[in-house]
């Protein structure tokens, strides 16, 4: 067969299984970022920042990637500090600027100061 034609055949069926292998890693690492692990919550932030066009199957929902990278920042995750910082500044009202939250937050170790994002309550539309 011909392997043009074979991968045009075969593309439906490899884009479902990138959809079904997405949404199955951010199932899978709900729980251990329940429970605390700052790598899990920092990944879970950038697929729900990202959503589909990085992780088909997972909806892009900027408070829900704040939520995350919130947890993760708290514990000293520096990346998980800048990305809540610029993505607060882009999805709620009255922040100050990210350079202003990178600098207090510097100040203390980023743990103290953040206010705690409170958990998702309405899905956003996907991209």
């Amino acid at each position: 067969m011909n392997t043009i034609a074979s991968d045009h055949d075969n593309s439906g069926l490899r884009d479902a299984f990138r959809v079904a292998v997405a949404g199955i890693v951010a199932l899978w690492l709900r729980e251990p970022a329940r429970q605390g692990n700052a790598r899990a919550q920092e990944m879970l932030g950038f697929m729900h920042a990202l959503g589909t066009s990085m992780f088909p199957g997972v909806n892009r929902d900027g408070r829900e990637a704040i939520h995350w990278f919130d947890l993760a920042a708290r514990q000293g995750e520096p990346v998980s500090l800048r990305m809540y910082c610029a993505l607060r500044r882009q999805f709620v009202s009255n922040v100050p600027p990210a350079a202003r939250c990178l600098t207090r937050a510097g100040v203390t170790g980023g743990r103290d100061w953040l206010p705690l994002a409170p958990a998702p309550t309405a899905r956003s539309e996907p991209d």
